[in-house]
């Protein structure tokens, strides 16, 4: 598969929108792709739509007739190679063991192996063109291995065709899905319209899907994080101060059986790795909200040394060498920002930087710096990938925006900010 991944990206096969079973790409490069057009729509007075499209069960009905016409039209996989992918596919059969009892095998006529080396790889393959039909219809999408979303951008006064278009597009796509023995759900396809800020009494347009008039909902769940309509990220803070929590409930239970070492890996991986998931997203928010996320970190940091809420915490998370939670939002836009200006991120965020290039030469044009795109608004604007990234970046020492590789530029970037953060 190593050798089909290298070939994928060499010749620039890969849908350039698809961040699932890809080097660089993640469910929070897609979402911050989303949110920074988005952010950036509201802060021109325009609105958005974002449509969540939802397949059944998609990797188990992939036809693998259709599957072998695609790796070789579209991907040019002929000879032994696709003969290969064919014994990959065929007499393929399962079973069930329950109990130690096993059933009788059947024949898997369809599908790929969700759970194998191959299978997640083929299924973006097979599903690469949809990429194409959505692009025809001037609808930006973003997809992660079956979960694709649509967003559309416009201009307050051009919300019925805006309408019409997305409808237009999710249309064709019921046909693809209809022609390539998919199913489109249209009673789970969610939808969130984020209006302008021009005041306006027009309720929020309704969408036909295939059968099914659906309205818009004020809160969705994409690729696992919360976005509500208003940007606001309001509900994915609480979510993650909730599910935080009662982790932290649980391990205090059992924090007397526990040594140090231990309790420290349990925080890690149920407490700050929710913070430090998908935090880019976070950047900018009110402090009042970021504050709920630090009361969390505070937590976690007594239950670890065992000390009473009224022992000051800032020696305490110095100890644990934690960067407190603005600070490590921070710390991910720079890191995201390092990759995509050395080419070591998805092209749709590299995409979204420019190069500082002064019209004529000066000092600061060899120090690496990015272009500050201009922006009217600090709750929109500001808080956008292509605003952030350059605005944090430029403020980094140079010697540090210069790192040779990205292991020594986190290395200096936590030892920057550390000492910015307890100085």
């Amino acid at each position: 598969m190593s050798q089909l991944q290298t070939y994928l990206c060499d010749n620039s096969l890969h849908a350039k929108m698809q961040s699932a079973y890809r080097p660089y790409h993640s469910t929070e490069t897609a979402l911050l792709r989303v949110q920074n057009d988005i952010l950036l729509a509201l802060d021109r007075r325009q609105e958005a739509v974002l449509v969540l499209l939802d397949f059944s069960a998609a990797f188990d009905i992939i036809d693998h007739t259709h599957l072998r016409n695609r790796l070789s039209s579209r991907f040019g996989i002929k000879g032994t190679a696709l003969k290969w992918f064919s014994s990959y596919l065929s007499n393929r059969k399962q079973s069930v063991l329950i109990d130690n009892v096993k059933s009788d095998c059947h024949h898997v006529s369809c599908g790929v192996p969700q759970g194998s080396v191959a299978g997640p790889l083929e299924f973006i393959m097979f599903s690469s063109p949809l990429q194409d039909l959505i692009s025809a219809h001037g609808v930006s999408s973003v997809a992660y291995a079956d979960d694709t979303q649509l967003y559309l951008t416009f201009d307050p006064a051009d919300r019925s065709s805006a309408v019409s278009k997305i409808e237009a597009c999710i249309k064709d796509i019921k046909s693809w899905a209809v022609h390539n023995k998919l199913v489109l759900n249209d009673f789970k396809t969610d939808i969130i319209f984020f209006g302008s800020r021009i005041p306006t009494t027009l309720p929020p347009p309704t969408f036909q899907i295939g059968q099914s008039m659906i309205t818009p909902s004020p809160v969705s769940k994409n690729l696992g994080v919360f976005m509500d309509s208003s940007m606001n990220m309001k509900k994915h803070v609480d979510h993650i101060c909730k599910t935080s929590l009662m982790a932290v409930r649980k391990i205090s239970k059992i924090r007397r059986y526990l040594d140090f070492d231990t309790t420290t890996r349990l925080v890690h991986a149920l407490v700050t790795s929710r913070l430090d998931s998908c935090n880019s997203l976070l950047y900018g928010l009110p402090a009042k909200d970021l504050a709920k996320l630090q009361r969390v970190q505070h937590i976690a940091a007594r239950l670890i040394h065992r000390v009473p809420s009224t022992q000051h915490i800032s020696p305490i998370l110095q100890k644990l060498h934690w960067l407190p939670v603005t600070t490590r939002i921070i710390y991910k836009i720079n890191l995201l920002t390092y990759k995509a200006y050395n080419g070591l991120s998805p092209t749709y965020l590299s995409d979204l930087l420019h190069h500082y290039a002064p019209a004529r030469t000066l000092r600061s044009s060899n120090q690496s710096l990015l272009q500050l795109p201009h922006v009217s608004s600090k709750t929109f604007g500001q808080r956008s990938f292509s605003f952030a990234a350059p605005s944090l970046w430029n403020n980094l020492p140079q010697q540090i925006r210069k790192a040779d590789n990205v292991n020594i530029f986190k290395t200096m970037l936590k030892t920057h900010l550390f000492q910015s953060a307890y100085s």
